[in-house]
């Protein structure tokens, strides 16, 4: 998983990670997570686009013409 996106908003961050296989970025299988900025608790977390859709892909190999 690799942090693709955040947002910093009042007192807590919001932070997209996604799945990341053989050095493409899968944005289907994201995650996102809510976290206070004062404690560093955990507060929320969106993970269904992960659950329903990881998978381990066959990614083929992109050449130029």
């Amino acid at each position: 998983m690799v942090d693709t996106y955040y947002l910093k908003e009042d007192s807590t961050a919001t932070i997209n990670y996604a799945y990341k296989q053989d050095n493409v970025i899968i944005y289907p299988d994201l995650i996102k997570v809510k976290i206070a900025l004062d404690n560093g608790e955990i507060i929320g977390i969106e993970s269904k686009g992960y659950l329903t859709s990881h998978t381990v892909r066959a990614i083929p190999v992109q050449r130029l013409p």
